[in-house]
C-alpha cells in the first residue's frame, strides 16, 4: 500500500512499484489509511509521513497498536530526517526523500522476505512453502496478502 497525499510522489512510487512486477494499493487521503489497511490487508506500507494537517505519526501508531494491522510493516517516507520518531512510533524502517529506486526495492524486498520468513515459522513445517518474493506477473498480487 502506497501512502501519500502529494499526486505526483504518488504516481512515482506506483509507476516504480509496478516496474518491479508489484500490485500496490493507493491511498490518497490520511482518513482513508486505516480502513484500507484492514479492508485489504497489504503485505507492506509505504507511507509519508507529511500528510496535509494530519499528525502522520498517530496513525503509524495506530496501525502498530491494531492487532489485526500491527505486523504489517511500514516504511515511514520523508524529506526530514525523522527516522528516530518514525522508528519509535512504528515504522519498521524509515527512507529520507530523495531515495534511489534501487535503495526502495532493497528496503521493499527486505521487508516483504522478513514478513514471509515470520508467516512461514509461525505456520509451521507442515504449511505450504512461502513463494519467492520476486517480480510477479500482472495477474499475481503482491502487496496484498491472501488470495489473488
Amino acid at each position: 500500500m502506497v501512502v501519500d497525499d502529494n499526486m505526483v510522489m504518488l504516481d512515482f512510487l506506483n509507476t516504480l512499484l509496478e516496474m518491479e512486477g508489484h500490485m500496490p494499493i493507493i491511498v490518497s487521503r490520511p482518513e482513508a489509511i486505516l480502513p484500507t489497511a484492514a479492508a485489504q490487508r497489504p503485505d507492506l506500507i509505504l507511507l509519508d509521513m507529511h500528510l496535509a494537517e494530519q499528525d502522520t505519526l498517530t496513525i503509524l501508531q495506530s496501525l502498530k497498536h491494531d492487532p489485526e494491522l500491527s505486523e504489517i510493516p511500514v516504511i515511514a517516507l520523508s524529506g526530514m530526517d525523522l527516522k528516530d520518531k518514525c522508528l519509535a512510533s512504528g515504522a519498521d524502517d524509515f527512507m529520507l526523500k530523495p531515495f534511489l529506486p534501487s535503495q526502495l526495492f532493497a528496503k521493499v524486498n527486505q521487508l516483504l522476505q522478513s514478513r514471509a520468513l515470520a508467516v512461514a515459522t509461525a505456520e509451521g513445517p507442515h504449511s505450504p512453502a512461502t513463494p519467492p518474493l520476486t517480480p510477479r506477473s500482472s495477474d499475481q498480487p503482491n502487496f496484498r496478502t491472501g488470495n489473488p
